[in-house]
């Protein structure tokens, strides 16, 4: 059953019914579906798809805005790749300070070191146990396996970030 409601126009003498007015259109509305499907498609294609290639990743770690490098490294680069297997720690101590800020200076850490873990399946973490800062903001973070997306300490002034090489590729 289907209620009619009668309208009067200005001149009283049309009356029209919302039954005519209310018409179901439906190539407008597939249209609006399909496009809003389409849209949607393209945007996860454009989050998904897009993704580094995995040789060309690396680690930045920087220190108040310093590019450091593995204190082990003879070469010095600042560009720290991810291990074949396992894992791989990098710990900077107190003293090591001179090595990346110049002579006589060392970091200012709230502990005596800060160990980062880079792991071969292209993740990094700041390990717990080094750290003393009062939150653990940094360590609870966990691994991190996206690229420019940075673990950062604030109470030790240290960032790491999984940096990619080249522009991302479509991975169809």
């Amino acid at each position: 059953m289907f209620f009619s409601y009668n309208v009067l126009m200005a001149n009283n003498e049309e009356k029209i019914s919302i039954k005519d007015q209310m018409h179901y259109q439906p190539v407008k509305d597939s249209i609006l579906i399909g496009t809003s499907a389409l849209l949607v498609g393209v945007i996860l294609a454009f989050t998904f798809g897009f993704k580094p290639r995995e040789d060309s990743l690396h680690v930045e770690i920087r220190y108040q805005n310093t590019l450091l490098f593995d204190p082990l490294d003879p070469n010095k680069n600042t560009s720290i790749s991810f291990p074949d297997s396992g894992e791989r720690n990098i710990v900077f101590h107190k003293e090591d300070g001179h090595l990346f800020l110049g002579e006589g200076v060392d970091f200012d850490f709230l502990g005596e070191s800060v160990t980062i873990s880079l792991y071969a399946e292209g993740a990094i973490e700041i390990k717990t146990a080094d750290i003393t800062c009062p939150d653990h903001t940094c360590s609870k973070m966990g691994k991190i396996s996206f690229t420019y997306t940075p673990i950062v300490c604030l109470p030790n002034q240290i960032q790491a970030m999984i940096v990619a090489e080249s522009l991302p590729e479509w991975d169809a």
